[in-house]
Formats: structure tokens, C-alpha cells, sequence
């Protein structure tokens, strides 16, 4: 039986493809497809789809593909992770070699690809995760860092990704029904988990804060390179304590907005070349609505309807009512910071590092809350938006002009006053939102939800007027692959038993990731 190799780059406006046959030896021969698309900003949408038509027309099934080859050159670093992305879905799903070709931009045709294949096929391990982009220059803020800090970028050091997973094992489950591969890359935590019908049995996150803690912060751009670097042994090791094969998945899960386009990218295009080359369903799944679903993996059951729900992360704090399961009306949201953010920043003015929430929460429990009175802004508006950043300035004025005076900084006053003040204004609008709808559930998720003081003053001052408070694990409040499998299986689980199955389908080949994406627009899908 006759083998192939597909080759492709996206690191310039065009796509360049080439399908050749091999030999038995493993030696390029016959180009039997080439082609070269125009495709500006639209490798993550047009990619599959060429791939899928050139194979189709030449009468060539995925199974026939014996290796896939990749340029790893950077034109455009957003489209070079896509194709390396696609590529290692592809390769890894095959189970077949992947190879990175360093090809040159100025001769860049779909011959080229084959040339530069035959140097890589000597030199290279075949494997998928190995393939990384040829990186011609540092991010802005390791470039900026490396003038401040020379010492940290001398010759021998080296920041490569993690091998270390924070992980959890699940109990097991028949998996003899559906089987979801779960996938998060929305901000700076490679995640995936497996799941059994609602059975957790694994979940793994490859964390990146250690490249993100000198900065005080997320660099899209490092993050971006991580999950590149990240995904495909973070998928072997969610199967692998899972104990189930790629062959085993009915379908994929993956986190298709809103969040880091950079960082999101990864993780869609990896997930469509597995799906496509699994050639099993693929749906995209809304991180906000992900969090919302981490509040019920440890009961197996549906969220309660109607509900208010408050989501506070590191990036979204807003009040979110639902009065049917899957649709939510965004009641408010923040105006400029987010909770999460403004945690961080506070923290990094302290020098306390990052991130900034867990490090402030816990000097909070050693301060006085009402030793400072900070602006508790929009506390007595009458709609559900929040402000934060005129609490943020006020705390970093405090803290400056403290320093200029001479005067001691009480850390823990000023973490717990802060604090409060966040609390005092989030309660507010959360009690006064679950009158208005008369909602008898309230559910608190996102990152900061595992702030205890936080939890704990929602729940007082909802139980007292007969409102039941439903919050996540702690372990599930940040981001993570388990929550976005769980809300894609709630999903399928309504399309089986809904008379219009519409609340979720398979993405298309040219589907995309979004940086943005309402909970408002998620309804079901007519």
C-alpha cells in the first residue's frame, strides 16, 4: 500500500501544502497534491479545510498518511504555532512521525517542503512533541527583562516546559458510552482531562507559573509558547492516568472562547487536527460557561435553574442570570479591572508576587478590614456593573504616599481592608440581584471564587434570605480541562433527550477561536 507524507507551513500569508508519496524506506518521492493558498490571518479557519479537499481529490485517506511534516520557521508566530499545532493533533492522533521543517522564507513553495523534509527526516525524532518553532527573538518582556537582568538570560540557562503536572486521578468509569477529551488553553494553564459520561477520570494541568511570577503577570506571548511546547504531554499523561487510548474518544472538548487569543489558538488547532484526524466530533466550549459547570463535578449533577451566578477571575468579574438551563442574560459586568487583576496588580506594588489573590487573601486573615477605608465604587448604583479600578489606584496612592511620608505599611490591614472592600460591593449586587429574579440558587465561580473570605460572606448573606449558595472545589476555581468537558457533556446529554437537539454540535473544519465571547450568546444553537 502506497504511503504518503503532508507537508505544510503557515508562517506567511499563504499556506503552503504538498502531499508526496513515500518509499518504503521512508524517502520522499512524488508530489501527487501541491498547492499554495492565499490565506491572510485565516490559517487556523482554511488549514483542515485545504488539507481535507486535497486529500479527498486525490483519493487519499488519513490512513494512508505515514508521516506529516511542519515549517517551524517564524513568519507570523500566531501562524506558525497553528500549523505546528494542527500538525501535532495530526500526527499524534495517526500515531505517526512529525517532523519540522526549517524552511526558508525567501524560497518558500511547495517544493521547498519536500527539499527541507529530507534534512529534517535525518536529523529528527519523528516525535510530536518535540516540534517546536524555530524562535528568532524573545518576547517584549523577556527582551525588556534580559536589560534589567543579564545575569537571568546567560548562556546554559534554559526555560523549557514544565514536565510537572498538578493532577488529579479519578475513580475509574465504564467507558463504554461517551468519552470526552477535555482541552483549556484560554490564559497561561495547559489543561486536559477525560471524562466518562460525567465521570471524572483524569485531570492534568501543566502550569506556567513559574515563566509568568518574575513578570507580575501573564505574558500572552510566553504563554502562548508554553502550550506549544506543552500539549501533547499533557494529553499523553491526562490518558495515560485515565487508562484509555486516543482510538477510545467519541469526542473532543476544547475551549473556543473568550480568552488569549494567542494562548487559545493552541489548544483549537491542536484539538481539530486530533478531531479530524480521529474523525470524531469536536465542539467548542465557552470558558465562562466552563466555570459554571466546575461548581457541580463533584456531584455528577445539572446546575440548578433559574440561578444568579457571579463569575470573578482573573479576567471577567459579572453577574450572569440564567432562567433555563444553557441561556444566561449578563445582568453587569466590570467596567475596566477585573477582580482577579486587581489583586495582582495590588500585589505586585507590594512586591508580593504572583499570582496576587491566594498571597493577599492570606495576610487578610491577620488584618483589620475596616483599618482603611477604601472606595467601595458602584456600591449603591442602581444596575449590576462593576468598577474597580478607582479601588485599585486608591490602594497603590496609599501605599506611595505611606512610602514618601516614611510611615510603616500595615500589609496585612492593607490586603484585608482591600479585600473588603471588593466583598462589600460584590455581596451588595448579588443579594440585590437574586431578589429582583427571584432566584433561590446563586452560584460563585471563576479564580477568585476561592477567595474563603469571599465564599464565606456570600453564603451568610444569602442563606439569610433563603438562598442556597453553590460554589466549586477549590481545586476547580482556576482554570482547568475538567470543567469544559463537563459542560460539553451536559450539553450532549440535553441533545439527547431534548425534541430539537440543538444545544451543541460539531464544530466545522473552519472553525475559530475567539478572544471574545458573552455568555449572553449562549443559548442553544439554532
Amino acid at each position: 500500500m502506497t504511503k504518503y507524507l503532508l507537508a505544510f507551513d503557515t508562517s506567511s500569508n499563504d499556506i503552503v501544502l504538498n502531499i508526496a508519496r513515500l518509499s518504503s524506506d521512508g524517502c520522499v518521492g512524488e508530489s501527487v497534491a501541491a498547492e499554495i493558498f492565499h490565506a491572510p490571518r485565516a490559517a487556523n479557519t482554511q488549514l483542515l479545510t485545504l488539507i481535507d479537499s486535497a486529500l479527498s481529490h486525490t483519493g487519499i485517506s488519513r490512513n494512508d498518511l505515514a508521516a506529516i511534516a511542519v515549517g517551524t520557521t517564524l513568519g507570523s508566530y500566531t501562524g506558525v504555532r497553528i500549523g505546528i499545532a494542527t500538525a501535532k493533533g495530526i500526527a499524534h492522533a495517526r500515531e505517526i512521525p512529525l517532523y519540522g521543517l526549517a524552511c526558508d522564507p525567501d524560497n518558500l513553495s511547495s517544493q521547498h517542503l519536500l527539499d527541507c523534509f529530507d534534512q529534517a527526516r535525518d536529523s529528527q525524532s519523528g516525535n510530536p512533541g518535540a516540534v517546536l518553532p524555530n524562535y528568532t527573538r524573545m518576547s517584549y518582556a523577556e527582551e525588556a527583562e534580559q536589560k534589567q537582568h543579564p545575569q537571568r538570560y546567560a548562556p546554559g540557562l534554559s526555560d523549557s516546559a514544565s514536565s510537572n503536572f498538578l493532577s488529579e486521578r479519578g475513580d475509574g468509569a465504564d467507558t463504554g458510552g461517551q468519552l470526552l477529551l477535555g482541552i483549556e488553553t484560554s490564559c497561561d494553564e495547559t489543561a486536559v482531562a477525560v471524562m466518562s459520561g460525567t465521570d471524572l477520570l483524569s485531570n492534568v494541568i501543566a502550569s506556567q507559573v513559574v515563566f509568568h511570577t518574575r513578570f507580575g503577570g501573564v505574558v500572552p506571548e510566553i504563554a502562548s509558547r508554553k502550550h506549544t511546547e506543552a500539549i501533547v504531554a499533557t494529553v499523553d499523561e491526562a490518558l495515560h492516568q485515565a487508562e484509555v487510548k486516543l482510538a477510545d474518544l467519541t469526542g473532543i472538548a476544547v475551549t473556543d472562547k473568550p480568552g488569549l487569543i494567542g494562548a487559545l489558538v493552541v489548544g483549537h488547532a491542536y484539538a481539530k487536527g486530533l478531531a479530524w484526524a480521529l474523525e470524531i466530533p469536536l465542539y467548542g466550549v465557552n470558558h465562562l460557561e466552563g466555570h459554571l459547570y466546575a461548581c457541580v463535578l463533584d456531584e455528577g449533577t445539572d446546575l440548578p435553574s433559574p440561578h444568579i451566578a457571579l463569575i470573578v477571575s482573573g479576567g471577567h468579574t459579572m453577574l450572569v442570570y440564567s432562567p433555563r438551563p444553557f441561556e444566561y442574560e449578563t445582568l453587569g459586568e466590570t467596567l475596566d479591572d477585573a477582580a482577579g487583576e486587581a489583586f495582582d496588580k495590588v500585589a505586585k506594588v507590594l512586591g508580593l508576587g504572583y499570582p496576587g489573590g491566594p498571597i493577599l487573601s492570606k495576610l487578610a486573615e491577620n488584618g483589620d478590614p475596616h483599618a482603611i477605608d477604601f472606595p467601595r465604587a458602584m456600591l449603591h448604583s442602581k444596575d449590576y456593573a462593576f468598577s474597580l479600578s478607582g479601588l485599585k489606584t486608591a490602594v497603590i496612592t496609599y501605599i506611595r504616599e505611606a512610602e514618601q511620608s516614611g510611615q510603616p505599611l500595615n500589609i496585612p490591614d492593607i490586603a484585608a481592608a482591600f479585600q473588603q472592600a471588593i466583598i462589600d460591593v460584590q455581596v451588595a449586587k448579588a443579594v440585590r440581584a437574586v431578589q429582583e429574579k427571584n432566584a433561590k440558587h446563586f452560584i460563585l465561580a471563576g479564580g477568585v471564587a476561592a477567595n474563603k473570605a469571599l465564599r464565606a460572606a456570600l453564603t451568610e448573606e444569602l442563606a439569610a434570605i433563603g438562598v442556597e449558595t453553590i460554589t466549586s472545589s477549590l481545586k476547580y476555581c482556576g482554570d482547568n480541562a475538567a470543567m469544559i468537558a463537563r459542560a460539553a457533556a451536559a450539553r450532549l446529554n440535553a441533545n439527547s433527550t431534548a425534541a430539537n437537539n440543538n444545544y451543541i454540535y460539531p464544530l466545522p473544519l473552519n472553525a475559530d477561536a475567539s478572544s471574545t465571547g458573552s455568555l449572553a450568546t449562549e443559548k442553544s444553537h439554532d
